[in-house]
C-alpha cells in the first residue's frame, strides 16, 4: 500500500477494524483470511497485510476485555445502588 500519510493508514486499519465486526466467516474462509483479502486488495503485501490483520484481530479482543470490564463496573454499581 503506498501510502500517502499516516492518516490515511489508519483509516485503513479502521476499515479493517470495522471489517472485523461485519464479516461473517464462511466454511470456506475464516475471517482472517477474510480481513487479509481487504488489505490486500488495499494494496498492502501479503506479510504487511498478515501483520495488520494479527494486530487488528488483537486490538478487537483487548476493546472486548475493555467493554466487558465497564460492563461489569456498571452493573456492580448498580446493584450497590440498589441495596
Amino acid at each position: 500500500m503506498e501510502t500517502i500519510n499516516k492518516q490515511e493508514y489508519i483509516e485503513y486499519l479502521q476499515n479493517l477494524l470495522v471489517a472485523s465486526y461485519t464479516m461473517k466467516p464462511t466454511p470456506f474462509r475464516s475471517m482472517e483470511d477474510g480481513l487479509e483479502e481487504i488489505a490486500t486488495n488495499r494494496g498492502q503485501d501479503k506479510n504487511q497485510a498478515r501483520a495488520d490483520v494479527r494486530q487488528i484481530l488483537s486490538l478487537r479482543k483487548a476493546l472486548m476485555r475493555f467493554l466487558k470490564k465497564i460492563v461489569e463496573e456498571r452493573f456492580q454499581n448498580s446493584a450497590t445502588d440498589k441495596n
